[in-house]
């Protein structure tokens, strides 16, 4: 029976080792090249900055192949990136209606979905509202 058992555990770490360690999955697809993003910071009438109409627009390079993309975005004061939207298109415009994001770093990410399986992320760093004038 030990020469069963072991003949078997034989036999499977060998399949593993051919198989290339059992995953054999589709490969994951290369991060979206040439990510970019850019803040809109839209005044009101008397020229103060309107956080309620705040814009991001976001481009990158076709990933040969990609199905979709995930687009995430994640403050500064926030541990992980937050899940925002899936899009086939390479562009993407997101409102932001939250206070905090005026005042806050963001960084955006996108990543390629291929065959079901997602990428490795791009990400692009914004930087807050600018300081309000002295004048």
């Amino acid at each position: 029976m030990n020469k069963t058992l072991l003949f078997l555990t034989l036999g499977l770490a060998l399949l593993l080792t051919s198989c290339g360690g059992g995953g054999g999955g589709a490969p994951s697809p290369p991060l979206p090249q040439n990510f970019s993003v850019e803040r809109d910071w839209a005044r009101d009438a008397s020229g103060h900055y309107d956080y309620t109409k705040q814009v991001v627009k976001m481009q990158w390079d076709s990933v040969n192949g990609a199905s979709s993309y995930k687009i995430y975005k994640q403050r500064e004061d926030e541990s992980s990136p937050k899940f925002i939207d899936t899009t086939s298109n390479t562009s993407y415009t997101l409102a932001l209606y939250d206070k905090d994001d005026l005042i806050k770093d963001i960084t955006f990410f996108v990543s390629a979905l291929l065959n079901g399986v997602e990428g490795k992320p791009a990400s692009q760093l914004t930087s807050p509202l600018p300081p309000a004038s002295p004048w």
